[in-house]
Order: structure tokens, then sequence, then C-alpha cells
């Protein structure tokens, strides 16, 4: 379509042409017109974003508010504010990943997930490995509040007794609890032919599991039998019985942690690998547990896995699939796409990452450090038509617009997600992608520790009483 411009000019420069009636001085000067009129061109702009990076930083962050009065049970679950105005969403939660780096405001939004599961009469168990600083106050306020009980297991090897892992086991669960916890499954590679004496001994120390053995008592009865048929499975199973916060001869039941209305942290590490290993024995102690629970489950509960890759197992990537049937739901978290690939060797991290991505039907992202992790979130959202124009003006003039085109782009751009502001998030799976303000679970912060039970580590010595194989 031409410009006005060049209709401007051509209306002009045309009948002067003409006059003189000369052919080829017509021609050479429509072509010196048009010339002259593409080489004024304005250079054409990228494509209209909804807003780019400078209006990105210039916003402020939301004003934090109390979540308290907000929940709503009869409503639904409580998303966050959507310019002002409380979201929703009805029925029962999903799996839910969250997403974000590191002081975003990611545990923050997890406390007020805690606390609106034992809102709608759910219990909840809350597994954080980096000890936060506000977790434990928060889960423990919203307990009182909602009339909870409230209680505390902390893994770290300086913790007292406190439960028994092993407590209501069979033989059959025993065994699947050693593979799995203590990295015996088979990985497709050399290294199986050399875990088949670990994987008999695991079976044989399930065979000499008694009812209200703690795995200190089973590890001090049968493993000098097995120190040199299978080396591996001893230490490990030495190291797990070292920590005393799992070999309790009382202590609250695993099937109990499950019921409604009640609320348990878990403080495990980040860093300790023995501690890491026990963390993820007690989450598939809970699978397995739930997996026996009569269906359909009159009650779900709320499991919070904080920074997930320290549970990554194959036993807690395959209860994503599995588990919502049997009254669990997750909300898993962790701070980019990276973390699903650090998970044990006998891991696939792109089958990691599918898992996790088709499983949590609903994402919470908060800013993002990873560019990698940002343009696959800008895809999520979804592709929108947009606007591209075009302009041009002679020297000194105004520009003005020449056409305008249209292409397509991400709804939510990656610029935006690697800056948004403190405690703002993007929601995706309920309708379109939305920007969402989020705020913390207000309490004060108080001490808490675990509570302390027998020690079965100080119990007479089993040493003497081997395993016959």
């Amino acid at each position: 379509m031409p410009s006005l411009l060049r209709i401007g000019v051509f209306a002009a420069v045309l009948p002067w042409l003409l006059w003189h009636g000369d052919l080829r001085l017509t021609i050479l000067g429509l072509l010196g017109v048009l010339f002259l009129s593409r080489t004024l061109r304005l250079s054409e702009p990228p494509w209209l974003q909804a807003r780019d990076v400078r209006q990105d930083l210039a916003r402020p962050p939301p004003a934090p508010y109390d979540p308290a009065p907000l929940l709503n049970r009869e409503a639904g679950w409580l998303l966050g504010l959507a310019e002002g105005r409380p979201c929703y969403l009805p029925g029962p939660l999903p799996h839910l990943q969250v997403v974000g780096g590191s002081g975003c405001g990611k545990s923050a939004a997890l406390g007020v997930w805690a606390a609106q599961a034992l809102a709608m009469g759910e219990g909840v168990l809350y597994f954080d490995p980096k000890d936060d600083l506000w977790a434990a106050s928060a889960l423990a306020d919203a307990a009182a509040r909602m009339g909870c009980r409230f209680q505390m297991l902390d893994l770290r090897p300086q913790a007292p007794a406190q439960f028994n892992l092993i407590a209501d086991c069979d033989r059959h669960s025993l065994y699947d609890l050693l593979i799995h916890g203590l990295d015996l499954l088979e990985s497709g590679s050399d290294a199986d032919f050399y875990r088949l004496a670990d994987r008999q001994g695991a079976r044989l120390l399930a065979d000499a599991w008694r009812p209200g053995d703690t795995l200190a008592t089973l590890a001090a009865r049968s493993l000098a039998s097995l120190r040199r048929k299978a080396p591996a499975l001893c230490l490990r199973l030495q190291e797990i019985a070292e920590i005393a916060a799992a070999q309790g001869r009382q202590g609250p039941r695993i099937a109990e942690l499950l019921q409604p209305g009640s609320a348990c942290y878990v403080l495990g590490s980040t860093r300790l690998d023995t501690v890491r290993r026990l963390q993820r024995m007690l989450l598939l102690r809970l699978i397995q547990c739930a997996e026996t629970r009569a269906r359909p489950v009159a009650q779900p509960c709320c499991v919070i896995l904080d920074e997930f890759r320290y549970h990554l197992c194959r036993g807690s990537l395959d209860a994503l699939s599995t588990i919502r049937d049997r009254g669990i739901h997750l909300i898993l978290a962790h701070q980019s796409l990276g973390d699903l690939a650090a998970g044990p060797a006998d891991l696939d991290a792109r089958a990691v990452a599918a898992a996790v991505h088709e499983n949590c039907a609903l994402k919470l992202v908060f800013r993002l450090q990873d560019p990698d992790t940002a343009e696959w979130m800008a895809r999520k959202s979804g592709q929108v038509t947009q606007v591209r124009r075009h302009g041009q003006a002679w020297p000194g003039s105004m520009p003005y617009l020449d056409k305008v085109s249209e292409a397509t782009g991400p709804w939510i751009n990656a610029s935006t997600l690697l800056h948004l502001a403190p405690r703002m998030a993007v929601l995706y799976g309920h309708g379109q992608a939305r920007e969402l303000a989020q705020s913390a679970w207000r309490c004060v912060r108080r001490p808490l520790s675990a509570e302390a039970v027998d020690d079965s580590r100080l119990q007479p010595d089993f040493a003497h009483l081997e395993l016959r194989p």
C-alpha cells in the first residue's frame, strides 16, 4: 500500500514531467522519487511487547498483605492477588510446581500454601533441607490457629532420637526401602554386577527384621556376617543407623503423619550426604504408608518438598504419577530447570524434567536467574499476536505510520520473568498465565525443637547375634 508521502511526491512531480513530454526524463524522475522515498524510510522497530525490561525494572514491588483473612474454604485455594483482588482455584489442588531464584519469596509462598492445606482440613508434611528462617514458625503458627497438632522432626546428626523409621514395616516394604534409600537400584551400567551382593544382603536384612526393630538394632544384630559380602550396603546402613533421629523406640508413627489435622515440619540438610539419604528414605516410607491406605481417601494430605533436587530419587519420581490417587498432592519447589538434572546417576535428566512438568498442572514462577528457564517458561505462557509498525518521514519532520503488520510472540516474555519484582509470581495452569502478588504468612518467629524419645542405640549391644545367611 503506497504511503501518503509517496502519493504527495508523485502528485507534485508527475504534472511537471508530463508537461515536458520527455518519456526518458519521466521514467528517470519516477525511479529517483522511488529511490529517495525508500532511502528516507525509518528503520523498522522490533515487535511491540506488552512491556520491556525498563518498565519491569521501574515497577515497585507489591504491597504486603495478610493472607489469613483471605482464606476461604468455600471459594477454594488462594493463589494470590490479581490487581488487588484475591484469585482462587476451586476444587482439589493438583500437584504444584514452584520455581524461582533465591530470595524472591518462594519460601514465603510455601508457608501460605501449608496454612491453606491445614485450613482445608488436610494434613501437612513440610520437608525443608535448608533450615529456612521462618518456615517452621509459620507452620507452627498456622497449626495453632487451625487447632492442629504440630511436631518437628530434626534429621541432623546432633538431634536426639525422635521416631522409628521402620516401625510397622514388613519384609517387603523394608527391602524396597533399603534398595531405594541406599542407592542399590540397577542403573544399566557395569556397576550393576557389583550391586548384586548388596541387593542380596538387603534381602537378608529384610528377612531378619523383627517387630520393634530400628535400623540401629537391625544393623547391630545383622551386619557382622555381611561385611565381607556386601561392604557398600553395610557402610551406608551403618551411617544411617548412627543418626539418632530415626532410631527412637517411641515417637510418632509414619502413617500418623498423613492424618488430617497433623502438621509436621521435617528439617534436613543440603550438604550432609547421609542426612540427605535419610530424608529421601523418610519420604519413601511416607509413600509406602500412603499406598496401604484404603481408597478413596476421605481427606488428602499435602506434602511440600522445598529444594526438590535434594529429594530426587526414583521412588519419589515414580510417585508423581500415582500418589495423587492415594490421597497425597505434592508441592515441589526448586530454583531452575537445572535442578531437575541434579538427582542420582540412575535418573535420566530429561525423564525427570518431563515427569515433573507433565504431572504438575499448576506452576507458580517467581523471579528467575537462569535465562534458559525463563525462555522455557515464556514459551509455556503461549503465543499471542503482536503488532509490528513501519514508519517513515522526511528529514526534520515527525514520523508517521506507514503500515502495520502482525507477528506472534510469547504472552509472558523471558525478560519479564527475569525481572519480576519481589513477591510477584506468574501463575500457569489456571486459565491464561497471569501475574499474582504473593505475601508471607504473618507470625512471630520462635525457637522450635524436636521432642526426644528413648534412643535404641543406647540399648545393649546386639552385635554378637549374627545373621545366618
